[in-house]
């Protein structure tokens, strides 16, 4: 018995090996994590292929398996992802590189909502049209919102990143991207930082400092222990960024290039108090900490900042 089982195994397991390897070649360029994976080093003969799963070719069958690992992920940890982008037209200097860096995102589940508080219609009527034409060309949804000015920049902020909120929870998006119309991220960042499982989790950008003469990371950390109090945060400086890693425990990031899960949201809404200067992303740091949740920053995801004509331009302090 033992001997025809043998024999029969033999007999058929070269055509099953064959019609297995026919059916995977037509996936030997898979996209993954921004790049092409060739699970074949050149295309297969059909002589070769049933010779792909046994183990004369140890290099084939490595490709093979990562194909597979990689097939399985994209199938099944593909999170949907909305982007929300709150904007005024003092920041269309980086309009166009802003788009441009949102069509060569290489993740694809997500969708773009841009929310522009203008005081007219000319910037949103300018986005609208943006809008059309990505709708027209591209799988991804693109819609732009436009809301009454508030009086304060901040005001004005916090009620775009809740619209994005609400939107995000009533909608099913598993992961929230808070991004800022003037900050230019590389384009595998949503799978980068996902691919991290975090919570919350920012990449790196800089803003200019004129007490110190110079650029300043936006991420602080605590001083001394985990009190959440002015005094005890500081930025983290330019060395800590090296090596590029994951550093956890933060105490704020800020909100231009943030990833959120949707627990987090589910717990803590955007706000901000004028008695004080600071921002919303001090106030979104200070709830996470409350909430047990931790902050960190992937040092590897590096994004351009255009601070030069939105930090030249003169907020008065009341109305910031």
């Amino acid at each position: 018995m033992l001997f025809r089982f043998k024999k029969f195994c033999k007999k058929f397991s070269e055509p099953i090996k064959s019609y297995v390897a026919v059916f995977v070649a037509p996936f030997k360029c898979f996209g993954i994590n921004g790049q092409f994976l060739h699970p074949f080093p050149q295309p297969v003969p059909c002589e070769r292929r049933t010779s792909l799963l046994n183990g004369s070719n140890s290099i084939t069958k490595a490709s093979f398996n990562t194909f597979l690992i990689h097939f399985f992920q994209k199938l099944f940890m593909n999170p949907k992802i909305l982007i929300g982008v709150p904007t005024h037209e003092v920041m269309e200097n980086s309009l166009n590189e802003f788009i441009e860096s949102l069509k060569k995102f290489s993740y694809e589940n997500f969708e773009v909502c841009i929310e522009d508080n203008s005081p007219s219609m000319d910037y949103f009527e300018k986005l609208q049209k943006i809008a059309d034409e990505w709708n027209n060309a591209k799988p991804q949804k693109f819609s732009v919102i436009h809301s009454q000015p508030l009086p304060k920049a901040r005001e004005r902020i916090i009620n775009a990143r809740n619209i994005f909120r609400k939107k995000f929870l009533e909608e099913g998006f598993d992961y929230f991207f808070s991004l800022e119309q003037d900050v230019i991220p590389p384009t595998n960042v949503l799978e980068t930082l996902l691919s991290r499982k975090e919570k919350i989790i920012s990449g790196v950008y800089f803003v200019p400092r004129k007490k110190i003469n110079g650029l300043e990371i936006v991420a602080y950390k605590f001083k001394e222990g985990s009190s959440f109090h002015p005094l005890n945060l500081e930025p983290l400086n330019f060395l800590e960024l090296m090596p590029s890693r994951v550093i956890k425990n933060l105490a704020f990031t800020g909100m231009g290039c943030l990833l959120i899960e949707r627990s987090v949201l589910e717990k803590i809404y955007f706000r901000i108090e004028l008695s004080t200067l600071h921002s919303d992303d001090y106030f979104f740091g200070q709830d996470a900490f409350k909430n047990n949740y931790s902050m960190s920053l992937d040092s590897s995801v590096l994004c351009r900042h255009f601070f030069e004509q939105w930090f030249g331009t003169k907020i008065k302090k009341e109305d910031y």
